[in-house]
């Protein structure tokens, strides 16, 4: 008896995080509309979000391929000791019978 899990599938998960933001586009309004320096500014804030959001998401996949990696480990660590168990069980029950 077995797990029927996709262990080997599992011991393989290494999805690709997203690539890094290059950042804002450092334009400047100097000389051109009033608005345009606050405009750069508000660009240069979301890149800098951006960025550490891809940071935060490829941190998670990080982690979430360390708990499925490891998880695998854990079914088969179970599944192992489950057909331990039965085993020894299989050998116990004539003994219990009175049988040999």
């Amino acid at each position: 008896m077995s797990v029927h899990g996709a262990t080997d599938v599992m011991q393989k998960f290494n999805p690709i995080p997203p690539g890094p933001v290059t950042g804002a586009s450092g334009a400047s309004a100097s000389g051109g509309m009033p608005e345009g320096d606050e405009f750069a500014a508000a660009e240069r804030a979301a890149a800098e979000e951006l960025a550490k959001f891809v940071t935060d998401v490829q941190s998670g996949f990080t982690a979430y391929t360390d708990i499925v990696q490891s998880s695998a480990t854990d079914y088969l660590r179970g599944d192992g000791a489950g057909a331990d168990a039965v085993s020894q069980a299989q050998q116990e029950i004539p003994m219990f019978l009175g049988e040999s």
